[in-house]
């Protein structure tokens, strides 16, 4: 009994391992914000083979190591590299595709509904700002010239008003293209469409 339960125990550890090492590798070759971490994955990966390992034959057999043991463990590695691994790999590759599109359309919807308004708000305000402007020159140079002293002074008061609401206008919408050109970036780089091909599967 005891060795069909090491028999059973290794051949699915050994699958185990091996859809869990080719799901790390395909993340970070698809996302390669990830790839600075290649060496904290790897370790990450060996420390859960050792603790897997160790749990399933203490289950098995009580933590009796064999050499049988070991090639049970490679034959369900092999067992899992010939029939699951091209499921594993492509499974792995649509989810990642799916959450990178998720994550395009979140940035779209957010430059849609939220960055362009505030630009458009901000083009309006100093729009309307200026055409006031305008309007007060008009009126003061065809109309009422007669009262020109006068309305010199109100032109003043009122570019007392609107100056200093005009220019943090000025730099709001200067800051929001920034801000609109540094997320396009970002974008640009995080869904790298080169990264979005799925990787080529080895045989074997």
């Amino acid at each position: 009994m005891t060795q069909y339960l090491t028999l059973i125990a290794m051949s699915i550890s050994g699958a185990i391992l091996g859809a869990v090492y080719d799901v790390y590798r395909v993340v970070l070759k698809q996302w390669r914000f990830l790839r600075f971490l290649n060496p904290v994955f790897d370790l990450m990966f060996w420390i859960f083979a050792l603790v897997l390992v160790f749990w399933a034959l203490m289950w098995a057999n009580n933590g009796d190591v064999r050499l049988y043991v070991f090639v049970i463990l490679l034959l369900g590695l092999l067992v899992y590299r010939l029939l699951f691994r091209k499921i594993v790999v492509s499974g792995t590759v649509g989810v990642i595709l799916g959450m990178k599109a998720l994550g395009l359309l979140i940035y779209r919807m957010f430059l849609l509904l939220v960055v362009q308004p505030l630009l458009l708000l901000g083009r309006l305000l100093l729009a309307l700002l200026r055409a006031l402007d305008r309007v007060a020159q008009v009126i003061e140079t065809v109309i009422l010239w007669p009262f020109r002293p006068i309305l010199r002074l109100l032109h003043k008061g009122l570019k007392r008003v609107f100056v200093p609401i005009e220019e943090p206008l000025v730099r709001y919408w200067k800051h929001m293209k920034k801000v609109k050109g540094f997320l396009v970036s970002l974008s640009n780089w995080f869904f790298n469409r080169k990264d979005d091909e799925e990787p080529k599967d080895p045989k074997g």
